[in-house]
């Protein structure tokens, strides 16, 4: 056997076992955790939502906050319109008008310094915030009435917690239905792999990243990282205030894998605009730790020694190591899906593969020559 067939060999091995171990910390993230009676005395918190151009989203959005079960009394919704140009602010006017007294507007100043995108709509509601407790979702997501309660426990368990990472799947939220199911499924099944890889991750004691369309954190954590104010600019703004929190104070983070928490966020209608928000995450996640390297390193040579083993080792074992990284995939995959109740999502893993076999393959050199990442009709470099 030559040098390269061994390196094929040992590149897909060790791609397994890190999918084995993602696995061992997901079924940690799943052991429930102590909260006892029901509360009393549940804290306030502050729900944020930053909207920018959102006016086919933003009605169904609020609408799902409205029906969360949690004390009216120590719930306060903050609607940030992101100096939006459609009819976003004209329709959350409209939803405030309905529902005096449970929604707040609040506009965005403009961008100045590290407040910029996302991070500069979530300062400024973080500024009116009156929750000891920020839970953070977009305005293309819908919450499960559950949500709020079901997030807020850890931290009632656990005072030294900062912030808690949840899953949100990419489903329809109500909107027509544009393009083929199969195109959406995979977009369900790309958010529960990289929500689990993050969730185990997390539960294995090596955090890698968390997604800010189901996110929260304790209020005194932000203000330990001085906010968004205090935190460089990132185009991935979730993963730079969780990699905040983590280096500079000493906070914990939770990812647990519940249902009770899951968001379902609106797929992609365009390769285009998959192509565009992949590569945004992945632009911003570059300023993850060397343990977030060796993942992307593994998977890349994995995904890699698939293409060149029917060279170096012939097409039968060629085909053995395709089945074996696939399988890696699917362990991850079942495993999330199963703690959510959704492993009817699996019958879109065919197509799901041949995606996610793609963006490994080329997602470096993607990063290489194209610099740029555009989200909302800005432009960052």
């Amino acid at each position: 056997m030559t040098a390269l067939g061994i390196a094929c060999l040992l590149s897909v091995l060790a791609y397994i076992a890190e999918s084995l171990l993602f696995v061992r910390g997901l079924r940690r993230s799943a052991a429930p955790i102590p909260s006892g009676d029901e509360p009393t005395n549940w804290p306030p918190i502050t729900v944020l939502v930053a909207a920018r151009n959102e006016a086919s989203n933003i009605t169904y959005c609020l609408e799902s906050l409205l029906r969360l079960d949690y004390p009216a009394d120590r719930l306060q919704i903050l609607v940030i319109n992101d100096a939006s140009t459609d009819d976003t602010g004209a329709l959350i006017d409209r939803l405030i008008a309905q529902n005096p007294g449970r929604l707040t507007r609040l506009d965005t100043a403009p961008s100045d310094g590290m407040l910029r995108g996302k991070a500069n709509a979530v300062a400024c509601g973080m500024d009116h915030a009156t929750g000891e407790i920020a839970l953070v979702t977009d305005a293309d997501c819908a919450v499960r009435p559950t949500w709020a309660k079901a997030t807020v426990r850890p931290y009632l368990a656990d005072s030294q917690l900062g912030l808690v990472g949840g899953v949100t799947l990419n489903e329809p939220n109500g909107q027509p239905k544009v393009r083929p199911p199969w195109f959406y499924g995979m977009q369900a099944l790309d958010s529960a792999y990289l929500m689990g890889l993050a969730a185990g991750a997390v539960a294995n004691g090596r955090p890698l990243s968390c997604i800010g369309n189901n996110l929260s954190f304790r209020r005194a954590a932000y203000e330990a990282v001085g906010g968004y104010r205090g935190i460089p600019f990132s185009v991935t703004e979730d993963f730079a205030l969780f990699r905040a929190i983590l280096k500079r104070t000493a906070y914990t983070v939770r990812y647990p894998v519940d249902p009770a928490t899951t968001n379902r966020s609106r797929p992609l209608d365009s390769v285009g605009e998959l192509y565009r928000q992949r590569k945004r995450w992945a632009r911003g996640g570059l300023d993850i730790d060397i343990d977030g390297y060796m993942v992307l390193i593994i998977a890349f040579l994995a995904h890699l020694s698939v293409v060149v083993a029917p060279w170096a080792l012939g097409p039968l074992i060629a085909v053995g190591l395709l089945v074996v990284k696939c399988a890696g995939d699917a362990l991850v995959l079942w495993t999330t899906l199963r703690l959510l109740g959704r492993t009817d999502l699996l019958r879109h893993f065919a197509i799901y593969e041949v995606y996610y076999f793609a963006y490994v393959v080329l997602l470096p050199f993607v990063l290489l020559f194209d610099r740029h990442v555009e989200w909302k009709g800005r432009r960052y470099s």
